[in-house]
């Protein structure tokens, strides 16, 4: 009979310890295009770590996108976890105009990937450590399109994923139903000898005692002792207000109960600790890889940064060389002192550089008043000579035209005074010759007149 009392307890222990199917939870969000995203996803439990599983989104692009972006299937949802720098070396990602992941670190701890950003179309996975009791995580939802060969363009973003979480959170399962009426099993007829016999509460709160007693000495964990045996416990608490008298494996059972979850708690916590300052190692160093690898990208193509860019970069080595003094691996923080060493000596040629040009600007100022007061003087110059040449040839010229003047008064007067000695003579000679006539005429008249005949 005891046999078979063992196994109805263990078929009724089985409701307890059956497995649970996380639930699906679904949001909707939506773009100021009027684009749609459903995001699905599950929330897992294990070990005081909580793990947050996407599943396959639904997308809905609006009329816009849909003839900018007329291929749906290279259209991903995505959310980054950082801003700056994504993906690996030959992922890019175009017009980043992104928000990450907003984490309170007095409430939680977040374990992110190496790239900095994550795809859901992946069935990506994201885990963390609650810090307080409860705690929101806030994920803001992009779109990217596939534009060419390893490069993305994110074109849309989604609202914000806000996805609450709590200690005491709880799987759902399919059997929950079923669980709740598990400790009615315990009280069922059990089969003995082909016969039907009802147990007593005693004799149930006995083998509840030794099962309990059993399953706790050989639990390892703090989350196996709560799911195997804690619903049994509870279940004995029931039964202890109904028993006349408490039989002593009763108590015996509570109190290996309790020190066996006083040692888990402790070795939970002790883990808790270990775990925690690993991944605050393994966050510290996962942050300073992505930095130095940022820096050394930049130091690459120092010949093309700007001085802002340059200025942006010595900000980042100070980072480097602030955490170069947490990571815990020596090379590591080697390689981050050297970096940023590299960045001051950057900065420090750029500042030389623009004291040499500023030096140059005042002395080429210098140089370019002088050169202009030079310019005017000699300019002021040659107006005053040209002035004074053409002073001197207007009055040459007024020389010239009153000689000229002269010259042609004097030769005017020549000729009025040949003019007037020629019409003399003229006059003169026409005169005797008019006098000579009139005499010949006379003393013709006078021949004729006295016979004379010539």
């Amino acid at each position: 009979m005891g046999t078979k009392i063992m196994v109805a307890i263990a078929l009724s222990f089985t409701a307890f310890t059956a497995p649970s199917y996380s639930k699906v939870f679904e949001q909707e969000l939506r773009s100021a295009d009027g684009d749609g995203v459903t995001v699905k996803y599950q929330i897992e439990k294990n070990d005081g770590r909580h793990t947050i599983v996407f599943g396959k989104p639904e997308k809905r692009l609006s009329r816009d996108h849909r003839n900018t972006y007329d291929e749906p299937e290279k259209v991903m949802v995505v959310f980054f976890e950082s801003v700056g720098r994504h993906g690996r070396d030959e992922f890019k990602y175009i017009n980043c105009y992104e928000e990450a992941i907003t984490v309170n670190l007095n409430a939680m701890r977040y374990y992110g990937c190496d790239d900095g950003v994550v795809t859901i179309e992946d069935h990506a996975s994201v885990s963390l450590t609650l810090l307080r009791q409860e705690a929101t995580l806030s994920i803001p939802i992009y779109l990217a399109y596939y534009k060419a060969k390893n490069k993305y363009e994110v074109f849309a973003r989604c609202g914000t994923l806000e996805i609450p979480l709590s200690q005491n959170q709880k799987n759902d399962s399919p059997a929950a139903d079923d669980s709740s009426n598990s400790s009615k099993r315990i009280q069922e007829v059990v089969v003995a000898n082909g016969e039907d016999e009802i147990l007593t509460n005693e004799e149930i709160a006995q083998q509840l005692a030794n099962t309990i007693r059993q399953k706790a000495s050989d639990c390892t964990s703090l989350t196996e002792l709560e799911d195997c045996v804690k619903p049994l416990v509870d279940e004995l608490v029931k039964l202890q207000s109904g028993l006349k008298s408490v039989p002593d494996a009763v108590g015996n059972a509570m109190e290996v109960y309790s020190r066996k979850k006083e040692e888990l708690q402790q070795l939970a916590d002790d883990i808790k600790g270990i775990r925690s300052e690993e991944d605050n190692r393994q966050t510290v160093n996962r942050q300073a890889r992505r930095n130095l690898s940022f820096v050394n990208e930049c130091l690459e193509n120092k010949d093309n940064l700007s001085d802002e860019d340059i200025v942006a970069l010595k900000s980042d080595a100070n980072l480097l060389r602030r955490q170069s003094h947490d990571v815990d691996d020596r090379q590591l923080a080697d390689d981050m002192r050297t970096a940023a060493d590299q960045c001051d000596e950057l900065f420090n040629k750029m500042e030389k550089a623009k004291k040499r040009r500023n030096i140059w600007m005042v002395i080429g100022g210098i140089i370019l008043a002088i050169a202009m007061f030079l310019g005017n003087h000699t300019l002021q110059q040659m107006r005053n000579l040209k002035s004074q040449r053409g002073l001197e040839e207007m009055q040459d010229k007024i020389a010239r035209r009153a000689e000229n003047e002269a010259k042609r008064r004097a030769q005017s007067l020549v000729r009025s005074k040949v003019s007037r000695a020629q019409n003399q003579a003229r006059r003169k000679a026409n005169d005797a010759i008019r006098d000579g006539v009139n005499k010949g005429i006379n003393t013709v008249s006078k021949g004729k007149k006295g016979g004379i005949s010539i």
